[in-house]
């Protein structure tokens, strides 16, 4: 199995002849080759000991909030796929639930428009379109959730604090996005 772009069966359905070639008792064997996951992972910048490969994240926008809520909670490094028209609406969506959270855009690994930025999150999507061009096949590596980022989440405090933003003026609406914001949990 030879492929063009990346190493085989890593984030493609080439497992299924892997898993075939065994089934008829034939040994498979693996040369390394390149992987732009662990590209990306080691020129980041981002803590490397442990990590988690996403691959590509679904498609539809409460699966993918879902799951980033997860990634973004893993005391683990979260390693992702994403396609040049849907980087920025991952960014968009990492930013908006942990703006401060270190993250990597890497595209084009190992060509000559090679580029691989690390910044807050809120910074890297400001870079989005003009310094970060949204062409090439994306690899976006997220920091894990450090102790001091957690937040012990107290309900009650969470509805005085939204009360209280109710009563000197905010909608109701924007209070709950904005305290959720700041507590870096889902609004619903």
């Amino acid at each position: 199995l030879v492929t063009d772009a990346g190493m085989p069966c890593i984030s493609d359905p080439g497992y299924v002849l892997v898993d075939k070639v065994k089934s008829a008792g034939l040994d498979v064997v693996a040369l390394p080759g390149a992987n732009a996951g662990l590209t990306a992972l080691v020129a980041s910048g981002i803590e490397s000991y442990n990590y988690t490969f996403y691959g590509f994240l679904p498609r539809k926008n409460k699966e993918l909030k879902q799951k980033l809520e997860v990634i973004l909670n893993s005391k683990t490094t979260g390693i992702l796929y994403e396609s040049p028209h849907r980087v920025k609406n991952l960014i968009e969506e990492i930013a908006e639930i942990a703006p401060s959270r270190k993250i990597a855009v890497a595209r084009e690994l190992t060509k000559m428009f090679e580029q691989i930025e690390t910044f807050e999150a809120s910074v890297i999507l400001e870079m989005l379109g003009e310094k970060i061009k949204e062409k090439g096949e994306f690899v976006v590596i997220v920091s894990p959730l450090k102790e001091e980022e957690y937040k012990e989440i107290n309900f009650d405090d969470i509805v005085a604090l939204i009360y209280e933003k109710v009563q000197s003026g905010e909608k109701k609406s924007e209070a709950i996005k904005n305290t959720a914001k700041e507590y870096g949990i889902n609004k619903k």
